[in-house]
């Protein structure tokens, strides 16, 4: 059994500890907000909300931009991760509707979706 000094002493190295991890996020945090242009990986985490691993692996399949300066720790551009994040528009119903009343020229297709998109 602990004695009381050694219970105050692993109470005093946790409390370091979770300060320590408080600052590093906060650091992190704040480097995002700052609007700086490259990030680490715990930065471009923050900023996309992705989980890590998540990122390493979209990495390692080359799915994601990035860079290895030294080959070693990678780097994103917050520009190209925006870009990233916004490819892929999802049209909507009525985006779908027009394009393809658009596309089919004849009077029975106008008509159709000219009904389905009132």
């Amino acid at each position: 059994m602990m004695s009381d000094d050694e219970l105050m002493a692993v109470a005093d190295r946790v409390a370091e500890k979770i300060a320590d991890m408080v600052a590093e996020r906060l650091s992190v945090r704040l480097a995002v907000a700052s609007g700086k242009e490259v990030l680490t990986v715990d930065e471009a985490v923050a900023f996309t909300g992705l989980r890590r691993s998540w990122l390493y692996r979209l990495t390692a399949e080359r799915k994601i931009p990035h860079f290895k300066p030294q080959g070693k720790n990678i780097y994103f551009r917050r520009s190209e991760l925006e870009e990233w994040m916004t490819r892929g528009d999802v049209l909507t119903t009525g985006e779908i509707y027009e394009d393809a009343l658009r596309s089919h020229t004849s009077p029975a297709a106008k008509k159709f979706f000219t009904k389905i998109t009132k």
